[in-house]
């Protein structure tokens, strides 16, 4: 089970000048998170006004001069809620996880339930491990998650980390695993048995800056997986690391993604929004190329900013600026 796709990311006592907080959703709001409290971010935007969120909501703050901060979870001392004690009673059983009831058990985790799993990790039933750690992992607890991933790098098999990987690629968990100080567990992850746990430990390793995440990535850049291929570009070009730039061309110059493809005989609102998002994955890619100051891209983004798409057309352009501009 996966909470959390990679393919399609505490009280602060001041907040940095920031420019834009990411949410999970991929919605991108103005301002910045001032604090964080009971676990609801308060996020201030330009004009004054202030607005709560579920810390797990949020995926990142970008600072004006690009500095990243992720925010992660805090347990709360108390009795173990309904919520918590159901989901106990599911992981004692090794049962699937269902996704909602889990986020829901575990938004406000108390430290009696985090301990319980904690213990449930050293099971020898398969199904209870990974039902424990998922669920130490949703919670975006630091100390929780440094467990779950502990008990997955050291699981021989690799069904563990596999079970697990997934549940780490939220704004919040990354939080948590970088207060945690886990950049060695994730490290370990880049070896993992299975190409999705090795993709997903090395795109965690770069977004937390691990040594040799970079690396490690670069290696999906020519996977036969599309999902894998692009994200990796992607990813790395986020960190200002060039070695997809052939990738990001391709996405920006393509009149069809695979997606589309794929939903081709699919619903007429299904359609449309596989083709927001496909656009948004050509635009995206003219807004790397010209980060990187790729100038092999000129040619494809000049012919693209004289295009039909206004939005398509102005991300070429300004790529184009940005490049000729360096």
């Amino acid at each position: 089970m996966k909470l959390w796709s990679c393919t399609w990311w505490l009280l602060v006592a001041t907040a940095l000048p920031a420019q834009q907080v990411w949410l999970q959703g991929g919605e991108v709001l103005p301002g910045s998170v001032v604090a964080v409290k009971d676990n609801r971010a308060q996020i201030r935007g330009p004009d004054g006004a202030l607005r709560q969120l579920p810390v797990r909501q949020v995926d990142r703050e970008v600072a004006a001069d690009g500095q990243v901060r992720r925010f992660p979870a805090e347990a709360h001392a108390g009795e173990l809620a309904a919520a918590e004690r159901a989901l106990l009673d599911q992981v004692a059983r090794g049962a699937e996880l269902a996704v909602p009831e889990l986020i829901a058990a575990t938004e406000r985790p108390s430290t009696a339930l985090l301990e319980s799993l904690r213990q449930r990790l050293a099971e020898r039933r398969p199904a209870v491990q990974a039902a424990a750690a998922q669920a130490l992992a949703a919670s975006a607890v630091p100390d929780a998650v440094r467990a779950a991933l502990t008990a997955a790098v050291d699981d021989r098999s690799g069904k563990l980390l596999a079970a697990v990987a997934g549940a780490l690629t939220s704004g919040a968990a990354l939080g948590a695993l970088a207060a945690a100080d886990a950049g060695e567990l994730v490290a370990r992850g880049f070896a993992a048995k299975d190409a999705t746990s090795r993709f997903t430990m090395a795109w965690i390793g770069v977004q937390l800056d691990t040594d040799g995440g970079k690396a490690a990535l670069a290696k999906f850049l020519t996977d036969g997986d599309h999902h894998r291929r692009e994200s990796a570009a992607m990813a790395l070009a986020e960190h200002g690391d060039a070695a997809g730039a052939a990738v990001l061309l391709t996405i920006a110059r393509r009149d069809r993604a695979p997606v589309q493809q794929a939903n081709r005989d699919a619903s007429a609102e299904t359609r449309a929004l596989v083709d927001r998002l496909a656009l948004r994955e050509r635009c995206r890619a003219c807004e790397l190329l010209g980060a990187l100051r790729h100038a092999a891209a000129l040619p494809v983004l000049e012919r693209l900013a004289g295009g039909k798409d206004g939005e398509l057309a102005a991300a070429a352009r300004a790529a184009v600026a940005a490049i000729r501009g360096a």
